[in-house]
This record gives C-alpha cells, structure tokens and sequence, in this order.
C-alpha cells in the first residue's frame, strides 16, 4: 500500500523547492518580492515578485500583478501575470487577467478571461496595447 497518492507525491515534489508559503486560511494584503519560489494556498492581494516559480495551489486566491519567472495556477488569479518563461492553468483554476509570457498552457476545464501575449520578453516589450475600430489591437512601437 502506497503512503501518498500520486497527487501527494506531486505536491510534495513541488513544495521541496518552495521558500516561501502562503498557507490555506492565512490571507495577506501587500507587496512581496520573493527570491526563489512561492506557493500560496490562502489568499494574496497587492503586488508579487518572484524570480523562480510560483504555485498557487487548489485554494489559493490571488488579486494582483504577479511577475515571475513561471507560474503554475490551480486556483483563482485576478490580474496581469507577467512571466519570463511559462504560465500554466491547471484544470479546475480561474485565470482573469491578461498573460504575458513565452509559452502558455491550458489543461482542460479552465476559466480564463483576457489576452495572452506570447514571445520573447523584448518582443513583447516592443509592443504596446492601443484602442482599434472598436476594440483592442497589437501596435508595434517604431
């Protein structure tokens, strides 16, 4: 008989390399700057900073501008996520907010409202949001 679920091992595996946790039923308001990574399971409103990786877990509610290195989502994120690498929504999250990034991924049974901006950082850089005949449009800078 296995000790943990794959599930389990999974987390655990993930939460080895986190310095920094946020835990189910603690809520915080403000900024962090976190060197390494971050898991949050509570509820995280402000700006958030985090060089490496950040997971917010199954209950974990986030309203900010996140800027990381990656992002693994599986519960609620209210606002812009601006990632070096990757983002990825696991099945069950809610994404509302427009994503920034090199590589987005999606699982099956995800919430997401908003755009995604793919490309290299400095690609991304050199374009700009701006009103088009009746909505938004990509216009790049000169």
């Amino acid at each position: 008989m296995a000790l943990f679920k794959k599930e389990d091992a999974a987390v655990s595996a993930a939460v080895a390399g986190v310095n920094s946790i946020l835990g189910d039923g603690s809520s915080f308001k403000g900024n962090i700057r976190v060197e390494g990574s971050m898991r949050i399971d509570g509820e995280f409103e402000g700006n958030l900073t985090v060089t490496e990786s950040l997971i917010v877990g199954k209950s974990g509610t986030v309203k900010a501008e996140v800027e990381v290195g990656e992002a693994v989502i599986g519960g609620r994120v209210v606002g812009s996520v601006r990632a070096s690498d990757r983002v990825e929504l696991q099945t069950g999250s809610r994404m509302e907010g427009d994503v920034f990034t090199q590589s987005f991924m999606i699982e099956d049974g995800v919430f997401f409202r908003g755009s995604c901006h793919m490309g290299k950082e400095e690609e991304r850089e050199d374009q700009i949001l701006a009103p088009d005949q009746g909505g938004l449009g990509i216009v790049r800078r000169s």
